[in-house]
């Protein structure tokens, strides 16, 4: 028997910022346009999430860079078992089912297990770390009878990827995910200064030296010969950052706001949440020694580089 849906992720197909995909109506195959500029799969991740524990309705826009599908998820009457499944695109019905929520779910979580695992990219271009799936198993595996919202401390993590600049030049940059809601990206490049900047900061998160602002867009556009290269050109929004922390409620947690600013702009506050201050410092180590021992050797063997990163770490271990 054919069934009434089902989605299809092509993940090494991944080129020019793409990804092939379809959706499967009934047996036939309709392509559905993906895009690294507005990666679907954290908000399919909580739509699975809501499908699971039937916090219906639930709705969200699949974006394709102009056009877009829609996809809403209703209760049933009568049976908490099963939900309604409409997909629309451009306003215009794809699908109108009564599926069972759990097998739905499946079907989701197969597909996007794929795509952590298998998709250059994953954790950085596609915004999907592999941690946010493995959050999500582990809530299933315990039936979600824990709610993740139930904590007020935030937890944090860092991805760390090659990000490429102009000229060619590729340098170290990281993502700081702050729960499964906010995710700030650090594209650090080749300036010394933002690291030290960067690793002060966590010495102080770890003393608790509050409160301090660092504005990485005013750290990297300071005038140092010493750190810059003549012919650098810094782009104008890769530090428009600010990082604001101070004291919280309890002694071993702090509060975290983010906002941009860059020139001429009034500042976006980007999150604001309260973390553990050891767990926030203790994580970042973890992954910037991963990083040093896996990605960042090949940093090495090319000889680009101006700032050795292995020269950081003592000062905040």
């Amino acid at each position: 028997m054919t069934k009434p849906f089902a989605l299809e992720f092509a993940p090494l197909s991944t080129r020019h910022g793409w990804m092939d995909c379809w959706l499967i109506i009934h047996g036939e195959r309709q392509q559905v346009y993906t895009s690294s500029v507005f990666p679907p799969f954290r908000d399919l991740l909580k739509f699975a999430r809501a499908v699971a524990v039937n916090q219906l309705p639930h709705k969200f826009n699949w974006e394709e860079e102009g056009p877009w599908i829609e996809f809403k998820a209703f209760p049933t009457v009568g049976s908490s078992e099963n939900f309604q499944l409409v997909i629309e695109r451009n306003r215009t019905p794809l699908l109108t089912a009564e599926l069972n929520r759990m097998d739905t779910v499946e079907i989701l979580v197969e597909q996007l297990r794929r795509v952590a695992l298998d998709c250059p990219g994953a954790e950085s271009e596609w915004a999907f770390p592999y941690f946010l799936l493995e959050e999500f198993e582990r809530e299933w595996a315990q039936g979600f009878t824990r709610e993740s919202s139930s904590s007020a401390v935030t937890p944090a993590r860092f991805v760390f990827y090659p990000c490429g600049g102009y000229g060619g030049v590729t340098s170290p940059a990281f993502c700081v995910w702050l729960g499964e809601a906010h995710a700030v990206v650090m594209l650090m490049e080749d300036d010394r200064r933002c690291w030290r900047a960067w690793f002060e900061m966590l010495a102080r998160i770890r003393s608790a030296d509050f409160p301090f602002d660092y504005n990485f867009y005013d750290i990297h556009h300071a005038e140092d010969p010493q750190e810059m290269a003549a012919e650098e050109d810094p782009w104008p929004w890769t530090f428009g950052l600010t990082f604001c922390a101070e004291a919280a409620d309890l002694p071993e947690h702090f509060r975290l706001r983010v906002q941009t600013q860059g020139d001429e702009m009034e500042p976006t506050l980007i999150c604001d949440v309260t973390a553990d201050r050891q767990a926030f410092v203790n994580e970042f180590i973890r992954a910037f020694k991963e990083f040093l021992n896996t990605d960042y050797l090949g940093f090495l063997e090319n000889g680009e580089l101006r700032c050795d990163l292995h020269s950081l770490l003592p000062e905040i271990e």
